[in-house]
């Protein structure tokens, strides 16, 4: 019934490491519901949950389960490099909802996803997601000041490390097939990307924006349209930072 519960959202999840489980069993011979009632203690695991939501790693801490509900509070991981708290609790209707406060290390992070923009990121920033899950769908919103991190890219993205720059990344499913990611940093740029699947079931971009200046909701048209107006652009320097449909870098 947990498989139910989640609509198979999970389906897709891998996980590495050891745990001890503990369930209980309620099977009755009338016809009436089964009971469960259950304990996963992770013990220094790797889990991957879906696209776009970050790879967990040295997860620990207790997940309880019935066959109507799940819940944990405060296991601790490392994500984005640093340690993160996570604390998940399902709600009306079988959806599910989980809170992650965490400690970004730029550093640490570079070791475990190369892309080029990242190495062009020092220090640490605390940050806090939220992630909802309801149908199989799923709505993610990761947030963070960006107070300790600094960002040694083209201008206007260039940052010190004691700068707080208000910084909003969130990637929801749409349907199956397609998804809609958004991301505003600060007053510099507002971005708003539509991927969904072609005929062969390949997930690309099909449309959006890359608007400069304070955030404003621009018409949705296909293709990717820069607009905006900034104070200074350097136009070198983004060779390999920006990425492409597929996930690979230009």
């Amino acid at each position: 019934p947990l498989r139910d519960l989640t609509n198979g959202f999970t389906d897709k999840t891998t996980a590495l490491g050891m745990g001890t489980i503990d369930v209980q069993l309620n099977i009755p011979l009338t016809g009436k519901s089964i009971k469960v009632s259950g304990d996963y203690h992770f013990a220094d695991n790797e889990i991957n949950l879906a696209e776009s939501i970050p790879l967990a790693k040295n997860v620990t801490g207790d997940l309880k389960f019935t066959e109507s509900e799940l819940q944990a509070k405060a296991i601790t991981a490392q994500i984005y490099g640093g340690p993160a708290t996570l604390s998940v609790q399902t709600a009306a209707g079988g959806a599910i909802k989980a809170k992650i406060q965490g400690k970004v290390n730029a550093d640490a992070w570079h070791k475990i996803e190369p892309s080029s923009w990242l190495q062009s990121l020092n220090g640490t920033a605390e940050w806090n997601a939220e992630l909802n899950v309801s149908n199989k769908q799923f709505d993610v919103l990761i947030s963070s000041n960006m107070l300790g991190m600094a960002a040694n890219l083209p201008q206007p993205l260039f940052k010190r490390a004691n700068e707080a720059i208000p910084l909003k990344f969130e990637f929801k499913s749409v349907s199956p097939s397609q998804d809609v990611m958004n991301t505003q940093y600060g007053d510099i740029v507002n971005v708003r990307l539509v991927r969904a699947d072609d005929s062969l079931g390949v997930r690309s971009i099909k449309r959006g924006y890359m608007d400069f200046g304070p955030a404003r909701r621009m018409a949705e048209r296909d293709g990717v349209w820069i607009t905006g107006t900034l104070p200074v652009l350097s136009l070198e320097g983004w060779s390999g930072l920006i990425p492409t449909g597929n996930g690979a870098e230009v």
